[in-house]
C-alpha cells in the first residue's frame, strides 16, 4: 500500500489558533478605537471586507507580506498585534486603546519572539495572570 502526502500547509497548531484570535481581537480593538467600519478599515489596509471580518473572528491571519503593510497603514506594532504592550503603537491610538481595551483577559501565555521569524506561542504559569512577550 503507497501513502501518499497530502499538499499544502501544515495544520495549525492550538498555539497558532491562539495567535489568531489574540491578532484577530487586538485588529477588532484598533478598528474600533479608530471608529472605523470592517468596510472602512479594509480598504485602508488593502483588504476586502470578508478578510478583515475573517481576521478579527481568529479563523484567518494576514499572511507574513501583508503584516508590515498593516502595522504601517495603522500606525501600530507587530508586537502589539500580537499580544504585547502599547509600545510603538501611535500616542493618540494607544491612549484611544488604552481607555478602551480591558484588562489583559488572555489566559496565561509567554509570547517569544525570539527563537525565529515565526511566531510562538507558550503556554506557561505566569504569576497573577499577565501577559509577558519575550525579549525582541
Amino acid at each position: 500500500m503507497i501513502m501518499i502526502e497530502a499538499m499544502g500547509r501544515p495544520r495549525r497548531t492550538e498555539a497558532d489558533r491562539a495567535l489568531m484570535l489574540i491578532i484577530g481581537t487586538r485588529l477588532r480593538w484598533v478598528r474600533e478605537a479608530l471608529r472605523l467600519t470592517q468596510e472602512e478599515i479594509a480598504d485602508i489596509v488593502g483588504v476586502d471586507q470578508t478578510a478583515w471580518s475573517l481576521y478579527e473572528k481568529g479563523k484567518r491571519t494576514p499572511d507574513q507580506f501583508r503584516i508590515p503593510q498593516m502595522v504601517g497603514k495603522l500606525k501600530i506594532s507587530v508586537p502589539y498585534l500580537m499580544g504585547g504592550g502599547l509600545e510603538g503603537v501611535e500616542r493618540d491610538l494607544a491612549i484611544r486603546l488604552a481607555s478602551t481595551m480591558p484588562p489583559a483577559t488572555q489566559p496565561h501565555m509567554v509570547l517569544d519572539f525570539s527563537s525565529s521569524p515565526t511566531r510562538r506561542l507558550c503556554k506557561s504559569s505566569c504569576s497573577g495572570g499577565s501577559l509577558r512577550r519575550g525579549s525582541v
